[in-house]
C-alpha cells in the first residue's frame, strides 16, 4: 500500500507498507473512520463531509462566543465606570468572576486610560482563588506596580509579576481577605 509520495531529486519518493503492516494500517484507518462515522452521524463514504460540517459549526460557535465576550466586557466596563465615578480612591480592586485574562486586561487598559487610578481586576475564580491583572494610569509616575505586586505578595499571598505599568498573577485567598 502506498501511504505517501513526494517529489525528490527529479524523481518521486514513496512511503510504502506491505503484508501485515499494510493490513494493520488499513485496520487502524477502518477503526478511525468508524469512530468518525459515529461522532459525525455520517455514512462510511461521507465522513469528510461530516467533519467539515462539524468544523463549520465549531467556527460559528467560536465567533458567537467572541461576540458575547465582547458584549460582556463592555457591560463590565460600564459597571466599573459607574463605580469609579463615585470613588475617589487611587487604588481599586474590581471582581469579575466570569472573565478571562484578555477581557480583564481590556477592562484594566480602558479604565486606567480614562482615570488616574491603579486598577486590579480579580477574575477566573476557582477553588484555589483568583487570577488578577493590574494596571496604572501613565500619569501616576510615582506609583510602581512592582511595589504593588510586592505588597500583594506580603498581604494576600499573591504570586506573579510584570512591569511598572502592568502586573498579573494569582491570589489564593477569598474575596473577603482580598
Amino acid at each position: 500500500k502506498v501511504l505517501d509520495f513526494m517529489p525528490h531529486r527529479g524523481g518521486t519518493r514513496l512511503s510504502i507498507v506491505a503484508g501485515l503492516d499494510a493490513y494493520e494500517d488499513y485496520a487502524m484507518l477502518h477503526e478511525s473512520n468508524g469512530e468518525i462515522m459515529k461522532l459525525t452521524s455520517s455514512k462510511r463514504d461521507k465522513c469528510a463531509d461530516g467533519v467539515k460540517l462539524q468544523k463549520e459549526k465549531a467556527e460559528e460557535t467560536h465567533e458567537e462566543i467572541i461576540a458575547l465576550k465582547k458584549e460582556i466586557t463592555e457591560l463590565y466596563k460600564e459597571s466599573l465606570s459607574e463605580i469609579l465615578k463615585d470613588s475617589s480612591k487611587k487604588y481599586n480592586v474590581f471582581f469579575a468572576d466570569g472573565l478571562d485574562e484578555v477581557q480583564s486586561r481590556n477592562i484594566v487598559n480602558d479604565a486606567v486610560e480614562k482615570n488616574r487610578i491603579v486598577l486590579c481586576v480579580m477574575f477566573a475564580k476557582n477553588s484555589e482563588g483568583y487570577r488578577f491583572v493590574a494596571g496604572k494610569n501613565d500619569e501616576l509616575t510615582d506609583d510602581s506596580l512592582k511595589n504593588f505586586a510586592m505588597v500583594m505578595r506580603e498581604k494576600i499571598n499573591a504570586r506573579g509579576g510584570g512591569s511598572e505599568k502592568m502586573i498579573q498573577g494569582s491570589v489564593s485567598n477569598d474575596k473577603e481577605v482580598i
